[in-house]
């Protein structure tokens, strides 16, 4: 048996997955079922409680906490916090590529176009639809 892919989350995908629904939905219920291994950080964590906790998403029904737990409960948490090294233009996504380091990823997946353009990441990074595409669960693209 293949060893299931090792893929980090990044907090945009799961903002979209709460509020929007669609293929991020889609995405993390694979996640749940065990598909592939989810990974998260404490870095998203925390960032996911702090856009959740602010507009247009505070009193949407969704706890921050909450929201942040619901994660933990299916992902496996990188105790990656902050990023010393630069990775991208964007230094809020730093931890988010150290965490996938750290946490031996397969994969980021993302919405974020900074992590999306970095040229020759150190980790692979594709869409939402990029990973379902290889789950077998749709085709490539945006």
């Amino acid at each position: 048996m293949a060893a299931r892919k090792r893929v980090l989350i990044d907090t945009n995908v799961l903002v979209s997955a709460a509020y929007f629904g669609g293929k991020p939905s889609r995405l993390v219920d694979l996640a749940r079922q065990g598909e592939f291994v989810a990974l998260t950080s404490l870095h998203i964590l925390t960032e996911l409680r702090e856009v959740v906790a602010r507009a247009p998403f505070s009193g949407r029904g969704l706890d921050p906490d909450e929201a942040a737990i619901g994660v933990a409960d299916f992902a496996e948490v990188i105790p990656v916090e902050l990023s010393e090294r630069t990775f991208t233009e964007d230094p809020d996504d730093d931890p988010v590529v150290l965490a996938a380091i750290v946490g031996r990823a397969d994969a980021i997946v993302t919405g974020d176009g900074h992590l999306l353009s970095l040229k020759d990441p150190p980790v692979r990074i594709g869409t939402v639809s990029d990973l379902l595409a290889e789950l077998g669960e749709a085709e490539p693209g945006p």
